[in-house]
């Protein structure tokens, strides 16, 4: 079952992929190049700030200055507040003129080691999440990574 919901997700997600390309233009001297550098959210280095030890500095600027993803499942109790905050983090990637790492992580049944087990109740539940996500993300730029740690 975990398998084939992973095929599911994979498929719908390719399938979206490929729809969303209808609409891009074939002309290329009318696409942007790719020349933003991914987006490092400000208040990864305020503990950089915040540390006085001279070493321990360079050792957090060199773990929290280093871009990376921010994960969401979009299950939170309070989910509108995941959807805000994934719309803030999108929109201070593309205010900066950077590009947002989003990893979505909320496939029914996610984590077949059951570590992390949980994930969306339903399919129904994950297809409107995902609709939602690729709402809020709209054709700004982004890498998405789908599910890393799902199978």
């Amino acid at each position: 079952m975990k398998k084939l919901l992973a095929l599911i997700a994979f498929l719908w997600v390719m399938t979206a992929c490929e729809k969303s390309g209808e609409d891009t233009p074939q002309n290329t001297q009318t696409q942007i190049p790719y020349d933003w550098d991914f987006y490092l959210k400000p208040s990864r280095l305020y503990a950089v700030k915040n540390e006085k030890n001279a070493e321990l500095k360079k050792l957090y600027y060199q773990v929290y200055g280093t871009p990376c993803g921010d994960w969401y499942d979009g299950i939170n109790p309070n989910s509108k507040d995941s959807d805000r905050y994934l719309k803030n983090f999108v929109e201070g990637a593309e205010h900066a003129r950077k590009t947002p790492i989003v990893v979505i992580y909320g496939i029914p049944n996610r984590d077949c080691g059951s570590f992390s087990g949980g994930g969306h109740p339903n399919a129904a539940s994950y297809r409107a999440w995902i609709d939602r996500v690729s709402a809020i993300i709209g054709k700004r730029r982004a890498v998405v990574i789908i599910e890393p740690d799902a199978i």
